[in-house]
């Protein structure tokens, strides 16, 4: 798991590792790497061409005000399939 990728309120003060440091590390791991901090279903394509195996995330999960469990898992798990074959 390499992050924190992008910005995250859960941990306001932690440095960035950015897409560009992903692909960096995930270029140089021996192992399958996931990105984790400040991600969501939308940031799929662009992890994926920096080499990551998956995303892990927290509050993209969470309901916005006025929105169910169920609208934000429905959110929060789109994907554009027109740019991932």
């Amino acid at each position: 798991i390499a992050g924190t990728v992008a910005a995250t309120a859960s941990k306001p003060d932690a440095r960035r590792l950015g897409l560009e440091g992903l692909r960096r590390l995930a270029a140089a791991a021996a192992s399958p790497l996931v990105g984790i901090g400040g991600l969501s279903a939308a940031d799929w394509p662009a992890l994926r061409a920096a080499g990551a195996v998956g995303f892990a995330a927290i509050g993209t999960f969470l309901p916005a005000a006025g929105e169910s469990i169920a609208d934000a898992m429905a959110r929060a798990t789109r994907i554009d399939t027109a740019v991932v074959d």
